[in-house]
């Protein structure tokens, strides 16, 4: 089941300078089923975001929330 928040997303960013794939995922450690701080949330992408960056494909974007 997906959330109705997800279909609600907006996601806002300068295309890279060497483009797009044809092919990209948005991931995301933000929390829309839970009431957390934004600062929790913003911890835990980090967090997500170095393990990526780790174990595979680099992430370039941050995420950012806008009420």
């Amino acid at each position: 089941m997906i959330h109705p928040e997800y279909l609600q997303s907006v996601f806002l960013a300068e295309t890279p300078p060497q483009g797009l794939p044809k092919r990209f995922y948005i991931i995301t450690a933000f929390n829309p089923g839970a009431v957390v701080s934004d600062q929790v949330n913003s911890v835990a992408d980090d967090q997500l975001r170095n393990d990526l960056n780790n174990t595979g494909p680099r992430c370039s974007l941050k995420a950012a929330q806008r009420n």
